[in-house]
């Protein structure tokens, strides 16, 4: 990990960035992109990153952190509770097993567990953008980052009553054990470090002082494609989570408009539409409305990606004080609904994606707030002149947020613009 973290501070070095771009469409973590900011005189930038995430609840589909019962909610129940009923319903089904491994404990119905999970991860990232001429531009991004992810289940307070002795918990406990291990599941806290997905884009821009009644205008339109480099999920480690699409190859368009009113005050907006392209790929299919994390089928399947849709708004303050800016930032993503296709050459066993459809849906809201210092107010004309920034993004239920990951990300960083 250290080497990986060494290799992409040296990339950092060596590249340039107009604005930190980011794949937004990840309900886990907040990939979102920092606009930053160019002059006419030093039209390219760059920018490298140190960040952490830390989340431990989510929003489940009516927009709460709590369930019904007051417990956190947490990202393993985004497509229902752990029923070790109905997994174990499904392992029989799928031949694993002649008969229930629930024993006399078959005749309870429900087995409920809640699932809290924990999500802390720490990286690097880099993005670069250079400007060709005064229309047009390209550039790239990326990171690399250090995952550490676990859950710890306890019966529900329902199922709680239903094994009233420690006896009778610590049982259904080992044959939820050795469910798991009859199922493939490695464990239940995973670790891992790898990259995100790659994101190279052109643009065509306007950028230009005195117009429109403003000091200063930086518009564009932007095609981009995202490449899946990102650590994508394992089938046998529910607690894994992708560093991107998982695996999708993907393409967005988007705009980029800032405008700034008068000196030292601009607002602006980033607009734009991702659309990941569908991919047949190995997964854990539910047959009995079982979470999908704790299937007991294995087969191929045909994912179609929901459209993304982002808006982010944001005014910066700039020179504050003596070089001190401001940029708040508010970020709305919507995630539609994905489509599984069952893709099986022998479908003896029925599956159900009908959950997995409805709960692949999601929407995020982000507050960011970022403080940063920009040595190039101190001396005007300064040939190297570097911009510091600390950054926290918040998760927020503002408008219409459910079925996403209350991951904060705090960030350090430097850019240069040239």
């Amino acid at each position: 990990m250290l080497k990986k973290v060494y290799i992409v501070s040296i990339l950092v070095l060596l590249s340039n960035s107009l604005c930190f771009s980011m794949s937004y469409d990840n309900r886990y973590f907040p990939l979102l992109q920092r606009p930053f900011f160019k002059t006419v005189e030093k039209p390219s930038n760059f920018m490298g990153n140190a960040f952490i995430f830390t989340g431990d609840k989510a929003f489940n589909k009516h927009g709460n952190d709590k369930n019904s019962d007051g417990t956190d909610y947490s990202a393993m129940e985004f497509f229902g509770k752990y029923d070790q009923s109905t997994v174990a319903d499904a392992m029989v089904e799928a031949g694993i097993l002649d008969t229930s491994p629930l024993g006399h404990w078959s005749s309870v119905g429900k087995i409920l567990w809640d699932a809290q999970q924990k999500v802390r991860a720490q990286g690097a990232s880099f993005a670069f953008d250079k400007s060709l001429n005064k229309n047009w531009s390209f550039g790239f991004s990326c990171f690399v980052m250090n995952l550490n992810s676990d859950v710890e289940f306890s019966l529900s307070k329902d199922a709680d009553s239903s094994f009233p002795l420690q006896g009778d918990r610590d049982e259904i406990e080992r044959i939820r054990f050795n469910m798991n291990n009859l199922l493939g599941i490695e464990g239940e806290q995973y670790g891992t470090a790898g990259l995100g997905d790659f994101d190279f884009y052109v643009q065509y821009g306007l950028l230009r002082e005195y117009f429109l009644k403003c000091k200063k205008v930086d518009m564009g339109l932007r095609l981009g494609l995202l490449m899946p480099l990102g650590t994508v999920t394992n089938n046998d480690c529910p607690t894994s989570l992708p560093f991107g699409g998982n695996g999708h190859w993907g393409v967005y368009f988007g705009t980029n408009s800032e405008f700034e009113l008068k000196e030292d005050l601009s607002v602006g907006v980033i607009l734009r539409l991702i659309s990941r392209f569908e991919k047949k790929e190995e997964r854990r299919l539910p047959s009995q409305g079982e979470v999908p994390m704790y299937a007991a089928l294995l087969g191929d399947v045909k994912i179609v990606p929901g459209l993304t849709t982002v808006v982010s708004p944001y005014f910066v303050f700039n020179d504050i004080r003596d070089g001190l800016g401001l940029q708040l930032r508010y970020t709305f993503v919507h995630h539609s609904r994905d489509h599984w296709a069952d893709c099986r050459v022998n479908k003896s066993v029925q599956t159900k994606f009908s959950d997995v459809e409805e709960y692949s849906a999601w929407s995020s809201e982000y507050a960011s707030v970022n403080v940063f210092y920009d040595f190039s107010q101190l001396e005007e004309g300064a040939t190297f002149a570097p911009t510091f920034s600390f950054e926290w993004d918040i998760p927020i239920n503002f408008l219409a947020s459910y079925q996403f990951n209350k991951t904060h990300r705090i960030s350090l960083g430097v850019g240069f613009s040239f």
